[in-house]
């Protein structure tokens, strides 16, 4: 009986000892269970920020949804984690879409531009002689560029190769000099160290002032290699790989002009084959659309998930009653930088959804005839998509303004920067902090009613010029406000140099926000479209202004040539098409020519505002070196 007492006791102990681990493990939903889960939330939301993992980051989300904290603290933790996990989730997101974009809107740049093309060929179907000259033109026009572009780097390679010859003749002469000087020098220090310090007194300063002289000579051979190094090697590098992109250009215009010489040697391009040809580009045109609209739907649902991200973050970044002041001013100021962000990834989608319109109203215009309904209702659709992303951009820029009382010293500033935003957004004539000028209206001009005289118009006109400046604050303003585009020319000219004008101002406010005023102001951004501006619009002289009739007018610019106004259903506006067409046409395909190229150059810049905005450029010097490697890829 005892040997059974004992071993019944003996599997009791052994019983409670295996029981005890279980008693002890806390429940899933207990106080000590979600804290676990929330400091590994934590560390595996660390190491998602530090390596930008997408995957990682939407597995924090996902397992922190699922905790269902009681008390405030770890409540609190919960929604920090999530907001900050959405916001960088949209942030690497919206990176993505940038790029997605930009390639997007290049396909709808092509169809546009194939839609031009199938309008010429369908021009010149009633005189194939007509056709072939009007390509002889854009191809002498785009020759004669490129022969004054070559003279011009064939002369910066001669004069940066003479320079750098005699710079390192200099810097060789003053290294020789000062070796020598520096070998006088040590004799005489070793002199007068052997003499003594009293007697070797003259010696020794003669020796110190040989030595002085030679540090300034090797100072003179450093400035002179650095003058090579960072003036003359850049110049002669610029001119050729500028030389040897002209070369590939005029090659290819070259066998472009024997192609067209053997079409028309050979009669092939007769009214019907130039027809059959517009027919058969129409189809490939439709399908390009097509496809492209259907990827462009497809990066719009990933454009309403990024703004859904943010959303959430925000929201997850509630207000904590319990915090302190200071908490409560660093939660505000971290949901006024996300509603800012916010308002700038749905400005974004307007941009890319005006070209979306631009391409379809370029189809329909140009008389595309392959799914011709299709494209009128899709324009529709788009519409109602532009003004419901411009009320979004616009909520999201009036939440940040009110959370910009939380700011100090620095809310009116804010608040101004996020009213001019505002203003451009919504098409209204803003006059940039700071710029003043007696002798223009100082009144904002809706978008709705438009210009009401011809005075006016070309009062705002000259309020908003010279268009190349880009000052960090306000983003490009709407140029169809001001310009009545109707044409495929005229449409062309305005929304390529529209695109440019955009990349550049959207890079100013990206250079601002990330770098600082200073880092804009070195860099003279003003000076980037110095010579485009022009191009499209120069100042108006207010008093020439004469009034036809009702709804026509004309004024001279300060260069002296006359534009025609036109009162539309938006007010009166600059008749751009009738401008376009009193042209010389060599001059505007020249124009048209110069403007592809910035708008390449526009999509390089928009990549640069990118790598700004998400970190990837953090230094003057990282963005100097991209803006020097993007110079010298452009022809201009």
């Amino acid at each position: 009986m005892q040997i059974f007492n004992r071993f019944t006791s003996s599997f009791a102990l052994i019983a409670m000892l295996a029981i005890m681990p279980f008693a002890c493990e806390d429940a899933p939903d207990s106080e000590n269970a979600i804290q676990s889960e929330l400091d590994q939330a934590i560390l595996n939301l660390d190491s998602a920020l530090r390596g930008s993992n997408t995957s990682a980051l939407e597995s924090v989300i996902a397992k922190t949804k699922r905790l269902r904290p009681t008390i405030p603290s770890q409540l609190q933790s919960k929604n920090i984690i999530l907001a900050t996990a959405n916001e960088k989730l949209a942030q690497l997101s919206f990176q993505s879409i940038s790029a997605e974009a930009n390639a997007i809107c290049a396909e709808f740049q092509r169809a546009v531009t194939q839609s031009n093309d199938i309008s010429i060929l369908r021009i010149a179907a009633n005189s194939s002689a007509s056709g072939t000259n009007q390509y002889n033109d854009l191809s002498n026009a785009k020759k004669i560029a490129l022969h004054d572009l070559k003279d011009l780097y064939e002369s910066q390679l001669k004069d940066a190769t003479s320079s750098i010859e005699s710079l390192d003749s200099q810097i060789a002469s003053n290294q020789n000099i000062a070796e020598d000087l520096r070998a006088k020098a040590d004799a005489l220090l070793s002199k007068a160290e052997k003499i003594g310090l009293i007697d070797g007194h003259k010696t020794y300063k003669s020796g110190a002032k040989i030595m002085r002289d030679s540090q300034k000579t090797d100072m003179a051979a450093a400035n002179f290699h650095l003058e090579s190094q960072t003036r003359e090697t850049p110049r002669r590098e610029e001119a050729k790989a500028e030389l040897e992109a002209i070369g590939r250009k005029l090659l290819g215009l070259e066998q472009t002009a024997n192609l067209l010489r053997q079409l028309n040697d050979n009669a092939v391009t007769t009214s019907a084959n130039l027809r059959q040809i517009a027919d058969e580009l129409d189809n490939e045109t439709a399908a390009l659309l097509d496809e492209t609209v259907a990827k462009a739907n497809s990066l719009k649902k990933k454009w309403s998930d990024t703004s859904s991200l943010l959303q959430d973050a925000i929201k997850s970044a509630g207000q904590d009653r319990k915090a302190s002041r200071e908490a409560k001013t660093s939660r505000a100021i971290w949901k006024l930088d996300m509603e800012l962000n916010l308002g700038g990834i749905e400005e974004s989608k307007l941009q890319f959804l005006r070209s979306e319109s631009h391409a379809l109203n370029s189809i329909i215009a140009n008389g595309i005839v392959t799914s011709a309904n299709k494209w009128v209702e899709l324009e529709n659709t788009i519409a109602s998509e532009i003004e419901a992303t411009s009320l979004s951009a616009n909520a999201a820029y009036d939440n940040a303004i009110r959370l910009a009382d939380n700011t100090g010293a620095k809310s009116e500033m804010i608040k101004a920067m996020i009213t001019t935003r505002i203003a451009v957004l919504n098409g209204e004539v803003h006059t940039p902090i700071g710029q003043t000028n007696t002798t223009q209206s100082n009144a904002t001009f809706g978008a709705g009613t438009g210009f009401s005289t011809p005075l006016e118009l070309a009062k705002a006109v000259n309020a908003i010029l010279p268009l190349e400046t880009a000052d960090g604050i306000a983003p490009a303003v709407n140029l169809s406000l001001y310009l009545e585009s109707d044409g495929a020319i005229a449409q062309n000219l305005l929304f390529l140099i529209q695109k440019f004008s955009n990349s550049i101002a959207n890079s100013a406010i990206a250079i601002r926000t990330n770098l600082g005023e200073a880092a804009l102001q070195q860099l003279k951004f003003k000076q980037s479209l110095s010579s485009v501006g022009t191009v499209l619009l120069t100042q108006l002289n207010l008093d020439t202004i004469v009034e036809s009739d009702d709804s026509n007018a004309t004024i001279m610019d300060v260069n002296g040539k006359t534009k025609q106004l036109l009162h539309t259903a938006q007010g009166w506006k600059i008749n751009y098409q009738t401008i376009a067409e009193l042209e010389d046409p060599q001059f505007v395909k020249f124009k048209m020519m110069m403007l592809e190229e910035l708008s390449s150059l526009a999509d390089s810049m928009d990549t640069i505002t990118g790598k700004l905005n998400a970190g990837e450029i953090t230094s003057l010097n990282q963005l100097t070196q991209a803006l020097e490697a993007l110079s010298q890829a452009s022809p201009f």
